[in-house]
Formats: structure tokens, sequence, C-alpha cells
């Protein structure tokens, strides 16, 4: 079992990195001590293998688990000290990996720390493998909810389908989506529900940094590279390592970050600013726009094989306009939400108010429905959210200030016709034929009109008075 996971090219990877940030051997103990692979030079003396009548419960160079400084242990055999970080099991450790004694200091505390995360995420990637390879007698665990993703559409179903599928995966992902449709939201997921999320998830919007402060927010300077640079600068993506880095409107970086960037991705070597030495980062990226980046590409806006690096797994995020159905269950959940956090009684929209929320153009999408929604139930004083408490230009369309004249002329004509439809049909008798011809229009095309404007005999027949 040891050995198959060790040939897991996720985890194979990382360990043979490991080896080379501590320059020294690493070995995949068993539980009986014995050493099952091993990267780097010939063990030492202290991990070569153990023979017994009683076989240890960890490699007998370490001391106990109990008086173990974090994940490092003093050589039994003098030699130093060892990084050792076990795999778990049911009921006891499968094994251990771990490296050569060695001089700690010589190392440094953040290659010590890079190593340690490293370690950490090759095991949770075995034990991910673990459980999805139980045994064909194990039903397969059921689809991750992903509840914080609000709608029961077939596009919010694509879409938390794509995500599942970049989950359990090391490469980059792209979010895609207008602003406002939750990529920030789905960014985090990707991350708390993954291999990596016990380590850090550092966000960045690209479109805030000018080229200079992109280049050390990132990639790090070191001291004295540029004025005010007074002491050495890590960067994300060295702070990200064994965690998540999300770059948020990714488009908005300038050719040389990109070039700097695809290298980072592809190759994980970083160069700080002023910097000569490459540092290695293992940061996965997650990367998100709110335009074409295709069209981008074609424009020379975007470097093409940063796209396509980025392009790996992509992840789309429809507009509200275009799930229109899911917006009653979204607003109920802002309601919920903003009451909770006012201290305030429960509240549930009117049906005039649903209706409303339901038509509106939302060019901000779910962002600005939640706005609208913590707005509405400030200037609310019950437990019904009524249309007055909405902000004007969403249920009075001439005075929506977003609408260009030509828009504002046809809501209006729409609003004019449907009213002298309604009164001619009446004037008529209904008769299509006839008011027809007395405005010049054929009988085919006021049926059309008729059916648009939603016109019929009985219900005109029911708006009359007794």
């Amino acid at each position: 079992m040891l050995e198959s996971l060790f040939n897991l090219r996720v985890p194979s990877r990382l360990i043979e990195e490991v080896a080379e940030i501590l320059s020294s051997g690493v070995s995949v103990v068993g539980p009986s001590g014995s050493t099952i692979r091993r990267v780097g030079p010939c063990a030492p003396p202290c991990l070569e293998s153990i023979s017994g009548i009683t076989p240890p419960s960890r490699p007998r160079c370490l001391p106990p688990v109990h008086s173990m400084p974090s994940l490092w242990g003093v050589c039994a055999y003098g030699y130093g000290e060892h990084l050792a970080v076990a795999i778990p099991g049911p009921e006891s450790p499968l094994g251990w990996i771990v490296s050569d004694a060695l001089d700690r200091t010589s190392v440094g505390p953040e290659r010590g720390k890079f190593a340690e995360r490293l370690l950490a995420v090759a095991v949770q990637e075995m034990l991910s493998f673990l459980a999805e390879h139980r045994g064909p007698d194990r039903s397969p665990a059921p689809p991750l909810p992903l509840r914080e993703l609000i709608g029961d559409s077939q596009l919010m179903t694509r879409t938390r389908g794509e995500i599942r599928l970049a989950l359990d995966t090391p490469f980059p992902v792209l979010l895609l989506g207008e602003t406002g449709t939750g990529k920030d939201l789905a960014a985090r997921l990707l991350h708390v529900h993954s291999a990596r999320r016990s380590g850090p998830f550092l966000p960045l919007n690209c479109a805030a940094l000018t080229e200079t402060l992109a280049d050390s927010q990132l990639f790090g300077h070191v001291r004295g590279s540029f004025s005010g640079a007074d002491r050495d600068h890590p960067g994300l993506f060295l702070d990200a390592r064994g965690g998540t880095l999300f770059l948020d409107e990714v488009q908005e970086l300038s050719p040389a970050i990109q070039a700097k960037l695809l290298r980072a991705i592809e190759s994980g070597e970083v160069l700080p600013v002023g910097g000569t030495r490459i540092e290695r980062s293992d940061a996965r990226v997650l990367a998100a726009s709110n335009t074409d980046l295709e069209a981008a590409v074609r424009a020379r806006r975007f470097r093409g094989d940063l796209f396509y690096r980025l392009h790996v797994l992509t992840v789309h995020f429809p507009p509200l306009r275009e799930r229109r159905g899911d917006v009653a269950a979204l607003v109920r959940h802002a309601l919920d939400a903003t009451c909770r956090r006012l201290s305030l009684p429960p509240r549930s929209p009117s049906r005039e108010a649903l209706a409303v929320l339901m038509a509106a153009p939302w060019p901000g999408n779910v962002r600005q429905l939640f706005h609208e929604i913590e707005r509405a139930v400030v200037r609310s004083d019950g437990p019904e959210l009524r249309q007055e408490h909405l902000s004007p230009e969403l249920w009075m369309p001439a005075l929506h200030p977003k609408l260009t004249f030509l828009e504002m002329g046809r809501r209006l004509l729409d609003e004019w016709e449907r009213g002298e439809l309604a009164r001619g049909l009446e004037a008529t008798g209904w008769n299509v034929a006839g008011l027809g011809r007395a405005l010049g229009v054929s009988k085919r095309a006021l049926f059309t009109r008729i059916a648009r404007h939603g016109l019929s005999r009985e219900a005109s027949r029911t708006a009359e008075p007794d």
C-alpha cells in the first residue's frame, strides 16, 4: 500500500522537491521501520532497515511523538535533526516520510517551513487517493453539495459540477464571469475543500496595482532593490506555498508581469525584484476575469501561452439575468443573512416586491441584488418587504439611471402600445381584422402584438366592472 502511495505522481514529485530544498535524502519508512523508498543518496545508519523481535512503532532514530517539537525530531544517533511527517492510517500510521538528519540552522526557517508544507500537501494527496479507492464494496461518496452557491437552475448546477471537478487537482483554475457573479466565493470554496485547506489562501486584486507594485507584491523584492525597499519582502507566491493564490481581474496584469506569472506557474520558479537567487513555490493559482480573455488574446492584450496554461480547468459563472429562477432563493438567503447581522426579526418579500426583483436587469448580478436587499431591510419597518422599500429605478423604469434614451423610449412605447391596443380591441368588440384595416396593419401582425402584450378577450371581460 505504501509503495503504491509513493508512486502517485503528485506526492512523489513533492517529496523529490523536499529533498532538493533540504539538500538531503528523504525516505518513506514503513510501520516496521524499514525503508520502502528513498530519494537522494544512501541512507545514513539511523535510517537503515531495522530488524528485531518487536517492530518499533516509529523509526528508532526519532524520539517519541510526545517529545517531538513540531515536525522536527532530534536524531537519537546524534546526526542532527529529522523532518518527519506521519501518513495516518485507520488505527495507526501507515508509515512516515523522514528526511536525513541535518543541521536545521543551515536549512533556515523559511526553507524549513516550505518543506513542512510540501510534505503536508503530499500526505493530503495520499489520503485523498485512499478515500477515492477504498474498494469496490464501498459506495462512492456523495458529491459535495456546495450549498454556499445559491440556486438550482441548470446553469448553476453546471457551475457546481465544474467546481467539484477542480477540487482535487493541483492544476490552475480559471474563473470566468461578469462582476458580482460569485467568483470570489468560488475561489475560497476551491481552497477550503481541497487538500491545501490547511495552507494559506491569499487573494490579490490585480486591477488595483501598477506594474512595479504587482511585481513586488507577487514575486517579492530584496532590500535596496528600489527606493523605500528597506527590508526583504517574500511576495505572495512564496507566502502562499502549500496553499492557494487567487488573482482577481488577472487580465489587468502587464505583459511583463504576465511573463513572470507564466514562469512561476509552469516551473514554480520565482525571482524577486532585484534578486539574483531563484526561489521555488508550489502555490496553486486560481485566476478570475470578468472579460473575454480569448478576445484579449486575439487582440494581443493577454498572452496566449498564459491563457492556455490557466485554461486547464475553467469554471463559468452565469449572469443573474440568465438564471432568474434562482432570484427568489437568493432574495430569501440575503434577507435571512441581513436580518441576522442586524439582529432583526425575520422578514419576507411581498409578492409584488419579489416580482420586481425577479424582473430587474441586475447588471451588477448577485452582489447588486444583495446590496439592494440590505438597503431595503434598513428602509422597512415590519415583517414584510414591500415594493416601496426597493430602489425606485427597479420598479419605475423611466427613472432608471442606467437606461439609454432609446431603451427608455422602447419601454414607454411598449406601455403606450399595450394600452392603445387594448382600448382599440374593446372599441371594435375584438374585431381584429377590422382594427387591423383601421390601423393599416395586417391581421397576422396584429395577432403577434396581441400575444406579445399578453392580451385576451377573456381577461378583458373579467376586468369589466359589474
